[in-house]
């Protein structure tokens, strides 16, 4: 029962596809589904151990994004740099918290 246990979690989700037709229902499905694993993956990861570190007093969470995050607009990767600057922006937000 000793020892500290976990102290750092890096949250490293991410996968992408092209789209090259963004405005049709078969983008927005690979639109979609890039989000859920990119964005909602990398809620999903940190959560649990939101508590644990906060009641410890201590642990660092490491998130993963992209430089994309910073380019504006690739039409062919509308999902994948949407996801990045959210998952960018959401940690921000955690570190101001």
């Amino acid at each position: 029962a000793g020892g500290i246990g976990l102290t750092c979690l890096v949250a490293n989700a991410g996968v992408t596809q092209q789209i090259l037709d963004p405005t049709n229902a078969a983008g927005f499905s690979v639109a979609t589904s890039i989000l859920n694993t990119n964005m909602m993956g990398t809620v999903h990861t940190i959560e649990p151990m939101v508590d644990v570190f906060a009641k410890r007093g201590h642990g660092q969470i490491v998130i993963i994004s992209s430089v994309s995050s910073f380019f504006s607009a690739v039409p062919v990767l509308t999902a994948y740099g949407s996801s990045k600057i959210a998952q960018r922006v959401f940690g921000e937000c955690l570190r101001s918290a």
